[in-house]
């Protein structure tokens, strides 16, 4: 079997010349952050080749072509092995190219206004007429993401979260006064596209049905191909500031602590979901649930990220 990697897809253009907008393109927007088809993006075959897109979300970052010398090519389960192999690559990019955010020298921050009502932070702000905050995202499986969403209204929001376009499941966690909603969705949510851009969300607020958001991007990212990629899924998105910023002075204790992307993100998870306040907001049982993960698998790496943690405190 041998195997070659395609060049780069093209990158989107269509974004219109503005003060705010780069005018050269960088890494991101020449390997291109266009849509990938809406159908079935497994390993297509023609006799003893077979072509695997590495993918992760809706970015396309290239293909692998591979080739046997066996007469009955490639069988059904090695295909699927495949397309399992193409999402793992395409996750491990995304997640080469957050590290490399974290530790730019520099960094670009965005502000995009949206009145979409894709969006589910503007459907929530009309529905219920109240301001909604984002305090979370925590990446899920399947390509899916945890939002932790509040107001400061009782009980508001449930049913239009439940109803929205790329949600799959919504919790209510319990707190001392308001409403914070446990969000699972794999689109529906301006945060979707930007995360598969490798951006890094920093805050978002809805009211009277317009949020405003601010992202991060590593300097060298094409803004222009990244709102081109929000526009894509929710056209009533404007770019409204761009400015540099240099990273704040020491290094986050999670970097320091070393732990894995699935302890970090069950640790946020657990915290996000009320599960360390006593009484508890969330049992293990609910927040391993959400993650689609089984409840000892939750406890081994809720003790591991714990222990990492308190050596850094104590033993640092």
């Amino acid at each position: 079997m041998t195997a070659d990697e395609s060049g780069p897809e093209p990158a989107e253009e269509g974004l219109p010349a503005s003060p705010e907008a780069p005018e050269s393109p960088s890494s991101l927007g020449e390997r291109d952050l266009d849509l990938a088809t809406d159908g079935d993006r497994g390993p297509t075959t023609a006799g003893d080749r077979a072509t695997v897109a590495l993918v992760y979300g809706r970015t396309v970052y290239g293909a692998m072509a591979l080739h046997t010398d066996r007469e009955a090519g490639f069988d059904e389960r090695e295909l699927e092995v495949l397309d399992e192999l193409g999402e793992t690559i395409g996750h491990a990019l995304t997640a080469i190219e957050r590290t490399h955010l974290l530790l730019s020298d520099s960094r670009v921050e965005v502000d995009l206004s949206s009145a979409d009502e894709g969006a589910l932070l503007v459907a929530l702000s009309e529905a219920t007429g109240t301001e909604w905050t984002l305090d979370g995202l925590v990446p899920a499986t399947e390509g899916e993401l945890l939002a932790y969403l509040s107001t400061d209204a009782e009980g508001a929001g449930v049913d239009a979260a439940r109803g929205h376009a790329g949600v799959s499941d919504v919790r209510t966690v319990a707190t001392g006064g308001g409403t914070t909603l446990e969000v699972r969705a794999g689109g529906g949510m301006l945060a979707n596209p930007l995360l598969e851009c490798g951006a890094n969300v920093v805050g978002a607020t809805a009211s009277d049905g317009r949020c405003e958001l601010t992202v991060e991007l590593s300097s060298d990212t094409a803004v222009r191909a990244v709102v081109n990629r929000v526009r894509g899924s929710f056209p009533g998105t404007d770019l409204r500031a761009k400015r540099e910023v240099e990273p704040t002075d020491g290094e986050p204790l999670l970097d320091e602590t070393d732990m894995t992307d699935r302890q970090r993100e069950a640790l946020e998870a657990a915290f996000r979901a009320g599960y360390f306040d006593w009484p508890r907001d969330s049992t293990a049982e609910e927040v391993a649930e959400s993650l689609d993960i089984a409840s000892p698998t939750l406890h081994s790496h809720l003790r591991k990220a714990e222990n990492r943690l308190l050596s850094e405190f104590f033993e640092g």
